[in-house]
């Protein structure tokens, strides 16, 4: 598979429109779900999915075909992403989470809902670390390389999330 991505990348590089759609098509919902759960907001993460792809396009020249596409995609989408919520400053609260037996059929969209908002609760290097790996299917060692961080970081931290995320999901089941 790195053999097709260094030709893609090349193809790219070179200005080939076909292969950049290509790769548009392969990483799209990759990219997509990334942003979603960081943001948790559909429409934002349609905008800065879309952006990442421009910036993608837009930098081309500057390619290394032997690097992964996923990683340079994850990279500026997370760029992306930090500069939106830096300009915004948004901010999901726990009080907005129903209470714990306020509803006891829940639809699929309230369960995702309080998936996101709980997701939101952990703190910013802890909730991008658990999307790369749980939603996004990286390796420990892909994030590290990804965040430039070390791989016991990357360990530790998804230990902290799931403590997180285990001690608030309590109050809903």
């Amino acid at each position: 598979m790195k053999g097709n991505f260094e030709t893609l990348l090349t193809r790219i590089k070179e200005d080939d429109e076909e292969a950049f759609k290509e790769l548009f098509f392969m990483f799209y919902n990759d990219v997509f779900k990334f942003l979603y759960f960081l943001g948790g907001d559909e429409t934002t993460a349609e905008d800065l999915c879309q952006e990442t792809f421009i910036n993608f396009w837009l930098a081309r020249k500057r390619i290394i075909p032997d690097f992964p596409p996923k990683n340079y995609l994850f990279k500026i989408a997370r760029n992306l992403y930090l500069n939106y919520k830096r300009d915004t400053k948004q901010t999901i609260g726990i009080d907005e989470l129903p209470l714990a037996g306020e509803n006891t059929h829940m639809d699929e969209y309230e369960t995702k809902e309080i998936i996101l908002n709980l997701l939101n609760e952990l703190p910013p290097k802890c909730r991008e670390i658990f999307i790369l790996s749980r939603y996004n299917e990286f390796s420990y060692k892909e994030i590290a390389e990804l965040l430039n961080i070390s791989l016991q970081t990357v360990k530790n931290q998804m230990s902290k999330a799931l403590a997180i995320l285990r001690a608030k999901i309590k109050d809903y089941l």
